[in-house]
């Protein structure tokens, strides 16, 4: 029973029995395995081509390992750190639900904040109003009291005009009621007189 085959330095290859048989020098060529030499080295390039091909195979194989642990070991990274990101999505989000809260509450105070302000603009629009319609009243009052003053200014000349003639009256006045008091005292003297004459 062969169970080894070995090359020779001629680059023929020989049957060789094992070592646990006694027949260690026993040597079969050509048809001593049952095939010819040249079905067996088809064989063996056979062989050699499984044995290169199960190589590479093997050596894919364990590219392929390593591979899959670097994925895996990637996988639970990149699955732990997606966890992660998740968690901090789901805070963000909350943050930004929080956050639109927030601004829509302070939009609806804007609101109504908006209609007091309409309301105060409305309200300083009609106290212009008012302020324009005192400047205009005050503008007329003010031509009023320029025109006032020149009426005043004009009757105090008429009022020194006739105070001054009044007082000239006065003074002729009083002269011929001088010159009527002296008449009529002299009316008097001669009436006296002429009394006087008839008891003559």
């Amino acid at each position: 029973m062969y169970d080894s085959i070995r090359k020779t330095r001629t680059g023929r290859y020989e049957f060789v029995r094992g070592h646990r048989h006694h027949h260690r020098h026993h040597k079969c060529f050509d048809e001593c395995a049952g095939v010819s030499i040249y079905d067996w080295d088809e064989l063996v390039r056979q062989y050699n081509v499984l044995y290169d091909t199960n190589a590479v195979l093997t050596n894919e194989r364990d590219t392929l390992k390593t591979e899959l642990q670097g994925f895996r070991a990637g996988y639970d990274t990149n699955l732990t750190t997606l966890r992660q990101e998740i968690y901090n999505l789901r805070i963000g989000n909350q943050r930004f639900i929080d956050e639109n809260r927030r601004l829509a509450d302070e939009n609806h105070h804007l609101k109504d904040e908006e209609g007091h302000n309409e309301q105060f603009k409305r309200r300083i629009k009609d106290m212009k109003r008012q302020l324009d319609e005192e400047k205009h009243a005050k503008h007329e009052l003010r031509a009023e009291l320029r025109d006032s003053k020149r009426t005043q200014t004009r009757w105090e000349g008429l009022t020194e005009t006739l105070r001054t003639k009044l007082a000239e009256a006065r003074e002729d006045l009083g002269m011929k009621n001088d010159i009527v008091v002296a008449q009529n005292q002299t009316i008097i003297k001669l009436e006296r007189l002429l009394r006087s004459g008839r008891d003559w």
